[in-house]
């Protein structure tokens, strides 16, 4: 007998509390928790869902940790974890952590760090589900924040996971669609102060005196909410109120400007806001776009990502070009074709499958991908060392250390590694210049390998070679030797091949 347990999940924001369960129903109820943390319970409890619903399990999230009632997210964890349990007494209480799992509500006591600010891993491990395979990035804007999550096979990768480390890689932003000061976006506005003048930019006053709510109103992205006194000066949500709140930023009254002038100045504000979005988006090192094609076209919403980077994508970073395809692929070409027209240039050739790609490509590709990272990782060294003073060449003659090294004899070898047999063999090889010798007996050599190298992964318990790159030295290669190889690596020079090597 199946037996279905009714689940009930719980975000609880520093503005909203949001709920949904397990049959499909979804609720939101604003609640200031910063205002009277000690109503959250009694909030809880008033949930319509809750009238029908008897849930089984609750799974909860939170970003409110961050309130400023509470003297240290651990806290608010704690405090928020409290008030749930204390709902739901003879319920379980399961809580995300940024580690990819759910825990005890005992366990959070403990685990405030991994709990605090989980609600974007949550999201985009479900959001994951929709992009099983390939990169992409999930953009969630919410009423005080945007985030911007990578995924790689369905699979968050962020580079940050508490809220600080995200700030400081941009994928954080600050910037929500009903909570966000004005003043935060833009410093000034713009404002056509007599009919015959053109427009300036008029400073506008560092209060909190309008949101970005009162902007999407205006400019009819949101709709108003005449029972809901959130706001800046805890008047209602309505266009009427937004104009005054707005002005208010300007030192003034709605009744000082034409309302047309404050919709303009909203308009402002949105687009400046979109701009900064856009910003962190091009803050990437490269842009790859993959598309599949159907009926012989790319998809919509490929079509419109391909014409914001064409008006917006920055000439100076690499673009590539990916996709399977069942016919032609006239979805590849059209990307080819308009970002070469546009003036992008390409990190790797377009990679194009017909249906679904073998053992051998799938390689080929996840080396193409490696090449792309340590081309991205070189152009940054580059960038590095030219940010540095002068001085470099200086300071490497005087250097005990750095004149060492130079005086080490190496060799110059191409590494080779085979994995599998027949239609399942894989291949690969890279040039190797950090070779030499380690020991006489028995002979060895060591030779380094990074781990963001494609060959590495073959290397892994898998004989392998090091042959000179010169052709004219190929004939040194014994194959009765190799064969009889009873070590993972060998090394083949002009003098032979050495056997019993320890890698």
């Amino acid at each position: 007998m199946k037996i279905t347990v009714q689940v009930l999940g719980l975000d609880i924001g520093g503005a909203n509390i949001k709920a949904a369960s397990s049959d499909g129903n979804s609720e939101q109820l604003p609640f200031a928790i910063w205002k009277s943390p000690e109503q959250l319970a009694d909030r809880l409890r008033s949930l319509q869902l809750l009238s029908s619903l008897q849930p089984g399990l609750v799974a909860l999230t939170m970003t409110a940790e961050l309130a400023d009632c509470f003297p240290t997210r651990a806290a608010g964890v704690r405090f928020i974890v409290q008030a749930v349990t204390s709902v739901f007494p003879q319920i379980p209480v399961r809580v995300w952590l940024t580690s990819g799992e759910f825990c005890t509500a005992e366990e959070a006591y403990d685990l405030t760090e991994l709990a605090a600010a989980a609600n974007w891993h949550a999201l985009a491990t479900w959001a994951g589900r929709a992009v099983p395979q390939g990169p992409a990035l999930l953009i969630d804007v919410g009423s005080t924040t945007t985030d911007l999550i990578p995924l790689s096979d369905g699979t968050p990768l962020p580079t940050g996971l508490n809220d600080l480390q995200r700030l400081a890689t941009g994928e954080l932003l600050y910037s929500g669609v009903r909570r966000t000061p004005v003043c935060a976006i833009v410093r000034s506005l713009p404002l056509q102060l007599s009919e015959d003048a053109e427009p300036q930019l008029i400073p506008i006053a560092a209060e909190f005196f309008a949101a970005t709510q009162d902007v999407h109103l205006l400019t009819g992205s949101l709709p108003e909410e005449p029972e809901c006194t959130d706001t800046a000066d805890g008047r209602p949500a309505t266009r009427e109120a937004a104009l005054n709140r707005l002005a208010h930023q300007l030192c003034c009254d709605a009744t000082d400007l034409a309302p047309a002038q404050l919709t303009a100045a909203a308009e402002f504000v949105a687009e400046q806001q979109l701009q900064q979005l856009l910003a962190a988006i091009k803050g990437s090192d490269a842009l790859l776009i993959g598309s599949p094609t159907l009926g012989g076209h790319a998809p919509t919403p490929i079509v419109s990502a391909l014409g914001t980077v064409l008006a917006e994508g920055d000439r100076a970073k690499p673009v590539g070009v990916f996709g399977s395809f069942g016919w032609s692929g006239e979805a590849l070409d059209l990307l080819e074709g308009k970002l070469r027209d546009g003036g992008f240039h390409f990190g790797f050739e377009p990679i194009k499958v017909k249906f679904s790609p073998d053992a051998a490509r799938v390689q080929a590709i996840e080396e193409t991908g490696t090449a792309l990272g340590r081309q991205l990782q070189a152009a940054q060294r580059r960038s590095e060392r030219e940010r540095r003073p002068a001085g470099g060449l200086q300071d490497s003659r005087s250097d005990p250390a750095i004149q060492a090294l130079g005086r080490v004899v190496g060799s110059l070898c191409v590494l080779t590694a085979v994995r599998g047999e027949g239609e399942s063999r894989l291949s690969s090889a890279m040039v190797a210049s950090w070779v030499s010798q380690a020991s006489f007996s028995p002979p060895g050599v060591t030779v380094a390998v990074a781990k963001d190298r494609a060959v590495e992964t073959l290397l892994r318990d898998r004989p392998a070679a090091l042959v000179p790159p010169r052709l004219e030295d190929w004939d040194a290669v014994d194959a009765a030797l190799l064969a009889d190889l009873r070590a993972d690596v060998a090394v083949v020079g002009t003098g032979g091949v050495t056997r019993g090597l320890e890698t």
